[in-house]
């Protein structure tokens, strides 16, 4: 409730602002992340350069601190959630859902869990559905890939190569398509 970033010392125990001015809202790309608004930020991972990646829920985005300590947004663009198939689509011109879970892997793509996909963004900036929501047609059949899923939340890179993922049970599929 705070939007905030904090850091803490485990050696001093002092705790330190990294992004988010306490006030909830969206601003400040390109300026100093403390300055900036967030809006509920969930998680968090560093990236290989040891950039901070945050998953700023409410704003539908991910926000990147920099080394430098300047914020930038490199994932939504703060619509809803698209009902229309984000794949090969810029992540930075996607509307998604609440951004509940977010990874990276050593390559740099990063993945994100909303409450009914499973997407990467790769490193060239394009969302690619992995599983899970794709589409929903004008007369309101939804098509899933691979499956219809629920709550998807927290998701992990794996050493392997894979991705683990957490998911409350599957709905019932009423009016839905699968892709194979």
């Amino acid at each position: 409730g705070n939007h905030r970033v904090m850091r803490v010392d485990l050696f001093t125990n002092v705790a330190t602002r990294i992004a988010g001015s306490s006030e909830a809202g969206f601003s400040g790309d390109g300026s100093a992340a403390t300055d900036a608004k967030l809006n509920n930020p969930g998680d968090l991972v560093i990236d290989a350069q040891g950039n901070l990646l945050i998953a700023d829920r409410e704003n539908r985005r991910i926000r990147r601190v920099a080394r430098d300590g300047k914020i930038s947004t490199i994932a939504g663009n703060g619509l809803p959630f698209s009902y229309a198939d984000i794949t090969g689509e810029l992540a930075t011109r996607t509307g998604f859902g609440s951004i509940d879970g977010l990874s990276i892997d050593p390559a740099g793509n990063i993945y994100i869990s909303e409450v009914t996909r499973l997407t990467r963004i790769r490193t060239n900036g394009r969302a690619e559905i992995l599983t899970g929501y794709q589409s929903q047609a004008d007369d309101g059949t939804a098509t899933y890939y691979n499956e219809q899923l629920d709550k998807i939340d927290a998701v992990l890179s794996l050493p392997d190569g894979s991705l683990a993922f957490t998911t409350r049970a599957r709905p019932a599929l009423k009016n839905a398509l699968t892709s194979p």
